[in-house]
C-alpha cells in the first residue's frame, strides 16, 4: 500500500484508482484518500455515494453494475461507508459541519449509511440556539430561475424543501420557533440570505410556495 503515494490531502479521483484492475488496490487507494483528506469532506461523501450507486444504493433508479465492473465489492463499500461516517462525525464534533455549504447532502448520506442516531444528536445540538436553527434552514435554501414567455425576463425564485428538513428534524418544534424569530426585532438584524430563508420556509409551510418534492 505504501507505494501508492497518496498525498496528505488527496482528491478521490476515479481516473486514478480505475487504472488498477485489482479491486483491493482500488479499495486501498480510496480508503487512504478518505483517511488522509483534511478539507474535502463533501468530496469524500460524494465519491463514496457514487460507489454506492454502482451497487444500486441511494435510490438512483439504475440497475446495479455487474460485479466484475464494480469499482469495489459490497464488503469493501461497507468499510468505506463506515470510514466516511467517521470523518463526518469528526466534522460534526468540532463544529465544522454546522456551516458546511453541502450540509443537506452530507446529512442524508450519513443517514443512508445507518447513522440516524448520530444525525439526531447533531441536529438537536445544532438547533439548541436560534442561530443554529437559522443556519440549518439556510442550508436547505436554493434558487431557481423562471423566464417569461418572451424569454427576456429572468425571475429568481427561492425554494426550500421542507419535507426533507422534516426527515431529519422535528417540524412541530421548528415551525413555531421560526415564526417567533420572523416576528421578532432580531429578524431585521439578520443578513439578507437568512431573512430570505426564513420567509421561504414559512411561505412553503403555509402553502404560499408549493413544495414539489
Amino acid at each position: 500500500v505504501s507505494q501508492l503515494n497518496v498525498s496528505t490531502d488527496p482528491i478521490i479521483n476515479k481516473y486514478v484508482y480505475n487504472r488498477f484492475d485489482d479491486s483491493k488496490k482500488r479499495f486501498e487507494i480510496i480508503k487512504q484518500s478518505i483517511q488522509k483528506a483534511k478539507r474535502s469532506l463533501y468530496t469524500i461523501v460524494h465519491e463514496v455515494g457514487v460507489l454506492g450507486q454502482e451497487q444500486g444504493k441511494f435510490g438512483s433508479g439504475d440497475s446495479p453494475k455487474p460485479k466484475d465492473q464494480l469499482t469495489v465489492n459490497a464488503v469493501q463499500l461497507e468499510k468505506l461507508e463506515k470510514i466516511a461516517c467517521g470523518r463526518i462525525k469528526e466534522w460534526a464534533e468540532d463544529g465544522r459541519l454546522n456551516n458546511h455549504r453541502h450540509l443537506p447532502s452530507i446529512l442524508f448520506s450519513w443517514k443512508e449509511w445507518g447513522e440516524k442516531k448520530r444525525i439526531t444528536t447533531f441536529i438537536n445540538n445544532m438547533i439548541k440556539t436560534d442561530d443554529g436553527l437559522i443556519d440549518l434552514i439556510v442550508s436547505f435554501l436554493y434558487k431557481t430561475n423562471s423566464y417569461s414567455s418572451s424569454g427576456n425576463d429572468n425571475e429568481i425564485n427561492w425554494r426550500i424543501n421542507v419535507k426533507s428538513i422534516g426527515e431529519i428534524a422535528d417540524l412541530k418544534n421548528i415551525v413555531p420557533r421560526i415564526r417567533k424569530i420572523s416576528s421578532s426585532s432580531y429578524f431585521k438584524e439578520l443578513k439578507e440570505r437568512k431573512r430570505i430563508a426564513i420567509k421561504t420556509f414559512l411561505d412553503t409551510v403555509d402553502g404560499k410556495i408549493k413544495d414539489h418534492f
